[in-house]
């Protein structure tokens, strides 16, 4: 019966969720230990079953700003913890990541890593790690969580 209620509430427009959260972002090369990005991004997630859209507009630490529109992301909700949470890919067309490279002029592919985790609490979202690696064809590099918080 639970699951029902809640499987109604995720599919139900009237009950349609909208977060909106800054979240930092630091990216450091491990060949060179060399941090190539710092990124800070207003991200809209729209978390429903039927609509998974998400927009991410980023500023990098010369002030450039670049957006992002629907972002590779699964939808869940964690029914011990009572929480909705996403999933945002990295790597891929469309990957966080990947994306965030290419709107930066980075010209490394990534090819493998973890999606970000990201669970949405009454007082903040979390992240469920604060730092991820990934695979690029000629690095690997360490993508750190610097900040994540609602924006109200």
């Amino acid at each position: 019966m639970k699951f029902l209620i809640v499987l109604a509430l995720f599919t139900t427009t009237a009950f349609a969720s909208t977060a909106k959260f800054e979240m930092g972002l630091s990216v450091k090369s491990l060949s060179t230990d060399e941090v190539i990005a710092v990124i800070d991004c207003q991200v809209t997630q729209t978390l429903t079953w039927e609509n998974s859209s998400n927009f991410f507009r980023c500023t990098n630490e010369s002030g450039e700003m670049f957006s992002l529109m629907n972002v590779a992301v699964t939808i869940g909700y964690h029914h011990d913890l009572r929480q909705a949470y996403t999933i945002h890919e990295t790597v891929g067309k469309k990957g966080l990541i990947s994306g965030l490279f290419e709107k930066m002029g980075i010209e490394t592919k990534v090819v493998r890593g973890a999606g970000i985790k990201i669970y949405y609490r009454d007082n903040s979202p979390t992240a469920t790690r604060e730092e991820y690696m990934l695979e690029g064809i000629d690095d690997a590099f360490s993508v750190v969580i610097d900040k994540i918080n609602y924006i109200q």
